[in-house]
């Protein structure tokens, strides 16, 4: 690509508006448009960028015409009538990050999954620094990456999570080091198949120097990356060349293949699924460098991100747990597999499906949860695969009916295997919700 690009930006969301802001500061001929007739922005962005145009709702077909280069938001599926035009007239479709990706040269740390991403990518981040590293961290979890280009440009690593919404349109990562932490059906309202969602997250893969697997995945392993270099991690206390857990003097153990690295108890996360973390970013951050002591310190400061598994109160002996970044199945079943002692969960679920099949849950559920309570729009469809169960309306009444039920050693936990869109703004507010009726008992 060259700087005499016309380029067509799609979609003005978070992600839209740091193109925008790029391709400014980079003095690019842009002009823009957005799918809905009535965006809130679009006044604004008409008065911070005078000298460009812009459309909502349907494009005039001569614009297609008159540009070189169409950057689409990950919110804007590559089967859009325009966007399948544009493909059938040979303009190029790139996203953020392949704009982002031309504009550096430090190696990259690149994590997909559907679950633990924002984690890892947090943790592995934290490593970097521990070691003195400028490291920036951003992507599908905060910042769009091309902002943070522009307030780290002589950033020495970038640790980035990455969706398969943003990898549909990345086309050259590259990446020093690459991982699918672990795959589970989620966006079905968006993908035909598993298989073509797996095809989406496994393009974080290409042209990858190392690439990290977790041997309890399947769907982790490329099956032809040409990587130089391939990394292992596990729950498991075998095979004894990967990073896993296994037992020393009586203690469960992070193990560096047969390198005994700290004692879990050390570590400031709790949960299996932690632990597994903990083993996948130490695995990433070895790829690249980072020294085993900074590793181990942050791994005993780092304490895990709001509404993942987040231990929000103990009352009367009742731990109560906001997972509301638990959005898919495999999150859920993640979150009761690692905090579950026999069954003494209760399990707040529901929200927007997305077309999931919730029918994984059922076994676990029946073991781990002495009480399942479903609200929202699909919370009766999860709750009624389990044996124990009661549907209500809202979270509201879901905490209340709770409460009203734990005992002693129980733990409540928000982990609702669904998107929040039906009752609130976003899993944030979905968790901040939680966390201040938990806080009103």
């Amino acid at each position: 690509m060259t700087d005499s690009l016309n380029y067509l930006v799609v979609g003005l969301g978070k992600t839209g508006q740091s193109v925008l802001r790029h391709l400014a500061r980079t003095e690019q001929a842009f002009v823009a448009w957005d799918t809905r007739a009535n965006l809130p922005t679009l006044s604004d962005l008409k008065q911070t960028y005078p000298n460009h145009d812009f459309y909502a709702g349907d494009l005039p077909a001569s614009v297609l015409a008159s540009v070189d280069c169409i950057v689409v938001s990950p919110g804007v599926p590559l089967s859009h009538p325009v966007l399948q035009q544009a493909q059938a007239q040979g303009i190029a479709i790139i996203g953020d990050i392949d704009l982002w990706r031309q504009a550096i040269n430090a190696p990259i740390v690149a994590i997909t999954g559907s679950n633990a991403k924002s984690t890892v990518t947090s943790l592995v981040g934290a490593m970097a620094k521990a070691a003195g590293i400028n490291v920036a961290v951003c992507g599908n979890l905060g910042t769009p990456v091309l902002d943070e280009l522009a307030a780290q440009p002589d950033a020495q690593l970038w640790v980035v999570e990455l969706s398969s919404f943003q990898l549909e349109t990345t086309n050259n990562l590259n990446a020093a080091v690459a991982t699918v932490l672990n795959l589970s059906e989620d966006h079905m309202d968006r993908y035909d198949s598993m298989a073509q969602y797996k095809a989406a997250k496994h393009r974080i893969f290409a042209g990858a120097e190392h690439v990290v697997v977790n041997l309890n995945d399947e769907n982790s392993r490329p099956q032809d990356s040409g990587a130089k270099f391939i990394s292992e991690f596990t729950i498991s206390a075998e095979p004894s060349s990967a990073w896993r857990l296994s037992m020393l003097d009586d203690q469960e153990w992070l193990y560096q293949g047969r390198r005994p690295l700290m004692p879990v108890a050390d570590v400031a996360m709790s949960g299996k699924q932690n632990y597994e973390n903990a083993l996948a970013s130490a695995a990433l951050a070895t790829a690249v460098g980072v020294s085993v002591d900074a590793i181990k310190s942050a791994l005993r400061s780092f304490s895990g991100l709001a509404h993942r598994c987040q231990n929000v109160a103990q009352i009367n002996g009742v731990s109560w747990v906001n997972d509301s970044k638990g959005t898919n199945v495999g999150a859920t079943l993640a979150a009761i597999n690692g905090l579950h002692r026999g069954a003494n969960l209760i399990l707040l679920v529901g929200g927007v499906g997305k077309g999931a099949d919730f029918s994984p849950l059922a076994p676990a559920m029946a073991q781990a949860c002495k009480l399942v309570i479903g609200f929202g729009r699909d919370g009766a469809s999860i709750a009624n695969l389990a044996p124990r169960r009661y549907v209500c309306e809202t979270l509201q009444d879901a905490v209340a009916y709770a409460y009203g039920q734990a005992v002693s050693g129980d733990v409540v936990l928000l982990s609702p295997a669904c998107a929040s869109f039906d009752q609130f703004d976003s899993f944030e507010h979905r968790g901040d919700t939680f966390v201040r009726l938990v806080k009103e008992l």
